[in-house]
């Protein structure tokens, strides 16, 4: 039966003589069971098929399950005893099912104009799968060295390397990627809808190559068509902003911050994703007693799908010098992007210091203010999120960051750090 059911396009042989009777009596049982989308009553399917075939069970224990459990890859999903340490149960999904492959819903077999279509569609879709699974495969990671002194503050960072990587996405962390957003599924889902109702604004646009209008653009007055009028406009429409989320990695990161900033990364990049908004999600950290600087980009503003599974590689390791991180995120977006406005957020939980040349505070805290404000200067806002947690000194971290950022929000609760974030996403979407 196992062989009937699964297997359609094989022709069976006869049954021997002493179960023919009980396959003629189950075989519909079985043949309906297997097209029926309420798992409660296959269940009940399944019991009339015992209650037929159970005069062929020995009443001794001397049954061989070998065979059983090659047939059948594990009971535990049918089991009647929990198999997990919550307490969570279902009843199953009720489907409605249209079709049996390579058979029609009674059993009896299809043409084999219909056989030869459905061999030609599994081999497609499978074509398909396999193409992109060999994509993922030969992608590489992508490595770029940037020397410091080809950004501004030359002298202080005067031999310091920034190793720029783009991870290949690694597949291994999909199920851990999956995990995440399964249990942050409804808050994903609730972010997005608030998102779509604070974007539904108007936004100013320009209609241009007009025959009549409120003004005229120079540039058109050659057009033979006299197509050289314009007129302003206000459709509903996102924002033409990029945001790059720069996240900081040193070791005081580990734990609990670390945690947290990784499943904010992960919804944020669901509900930005889901709103076509460009981002970026950027780990950045310096190397202890080398003068490196490391920034991976887990996410990029042009990344794949498989590129959010690197998220999942957060780590927390070393210091920290954030004003050759700001420059690097600087001139990330303006390469990589064309929207009008760019936004870094900021996420950190101490001041920038790299133990190489002594890049400490004050010195570290006065360099990354300058950096700030001549970014800012240029166009791109820059906003700070302060992962507080008491210092020795009684400070608290936004203490210290209020001296190197114009803007700083606290935040003093870890749990609303995913709130905070899209906050001040949809504040300055709106201004």
């Amino acid at each position: 039966m196992s062989v009937f059911l699964i297997y359609p396009m094989v022709k069976l042989r006869k049954p021997k003589r002493d179960i023919a009777q009980y396959v003629k009596k189950t075989k519909q049982f079985f043949l309906d069971g297997s097209v029926c989308g309420i798992s409660s009553e296959r269940y009940k399917y399944t019991q009339r098929i015992f209650d037929i075939i159970e005069p062929l069970i020995p009443d001794d224990d001397t049954i061989d399950l070998t065979q059983f459990d090659s047939l059948l890859p594990g009971m535990k999903t049918h089991s009647t005893t929990p198999n997990s340490i919550t307490s969570f149960s279902s009843s199953g999904r009720d489907v409605i099912i249209t079709r049996r492959l390579f058979s029609e819903l009674d059993g009896s077999p299809i043409s084999g104009k219909d056989f030869n279509q459905q061999i030609t569609e599994l081999l497609v879709e499978y074509i398909f799968d396999k193409n992109a699974a060999q994509k993922i495969l030969l992608v590489e990671s992508s490595i770029v060295k940037w020397d410091g002194s080809q950004f501004e503050g030359s002298r202080i960072h005067k031999g310091i390397e920034i190793i720029e990587t783009k991870p290949k996405p690694n597949l291994n962390l999909k199920r851990a990627y999956q995990n995440v957003y399964s249990k942050y599924q409804i808050n994903i889902n609730s972010y997005n809808s608030r998102f779509m109702q604070l974007l539904k604004v108007n936004t100013p646009t320009r209609e241009e190559k007009r025959v009549y209008g409120t003004g005229i653009t120079s540039k058109h007055l050659g057009d033979t068509k006299k197509r050289y009028w314009y007129r302003d406009t206000e459709e509903f429409g996102i924002p033409d902003i990029s945001i790059m989320l720069l996240i900081d990695g040193s070791g005081s990161m580990a734990l609990g911050r670390r945690e947290k900033a990784m499943i904010s990364s992960v919804i944020l990049h669901e509900v930005l994703k889901k709103q076509n908004i460009s981002h970026a999600i950027v780990e950045h950290r310096a190397v202890f007693d080398k003068p490196t600087v490391e920034v991976n980009i887990l996410v990029g503003v042009s990344a794949k799908n498989e590129d959010k599974y690197n998220i999942m590689m957060l780590g927390a390791g070393g210091n920290s010098r954030d004003a050759l991180a700001l420059y690097w995120a600087e001139k990330y977006l303006i390469s990589n992007t064309s929207t009008i406005r760019r936004l870094i957020i900021v996420l950190a939980d101490g001041v920038p210091m790299h133990n190489y040349d002594s890049y400490f505070p004050p010195v570290s805290t006065k360099d990354t203010a300058n950096a700030a404000k001549k970014i800012i200067g240029r166009g791109t806002d820059i906003i700070a999120v302060a992962l507080d947690n008491g210092n020795t000194e009684g400070k608290m971290c936004y203490d210290f960051l209020v001296e190197i950022y114009p803007s700083v929000v606290s935040c003093t609760d870890l749990n609303r750090l995913t709130g905070q974030l899209l906050t001040i996403i949809s504040k300055n979407l709106l201004n």
